[in-house]
């Protein structure tokens, strides 16, 4: 299922109007994308009998008690194997640019 049926229903129902079908079916191929009925028919199914409000206000609890996403886990290496920098890595450095003659920078006016 992708979340497009979701975002147009939330849309129509923004807009103060009940989504049907075919209405979410306008603005996912407004939106240049693909319909498939099978996922249409899906989320509408999953979302029979619920207020949108209801369910949006759910998921902002749920995303507020959730952690938040950081560095750390995404640096932690994967187990059972260690990566060390090779030894020419190590040491490695650019070389300095050489000075450029400060003259010229102003375009040789003076």
């Amino acid at each position: 299922m992708s979340l497009k049926y979701l975002a147009a229903y939330a849309l129509i129902n923004l807009a103060g109007n009940k989504p049907t079908k075919d209405e979410v079916s306008k603005v996912v191929a407004a939106s240049g994308a693909k319909v498939d009925n099978a996922d249409l028919d899906y989320v509408f199914n999953a979302l029979k009998d619920k207020d949108v409000n209801t369910l949006i206000a759910e998921g902002q609890k749920k995303m507020s008690a959730a952690p938040a996403a950081g560095g750390a886990a995404a640096a932690a290496p994967a187990a059972g194997k260690k990566e060390e920098p090779k030894k020419d890595e190590k040491k490695k450095k650019a070389p300095e640019p050489e000075p450029e003659d400060d003259d010229d920078m102003i375009g040789g006016l003076f």
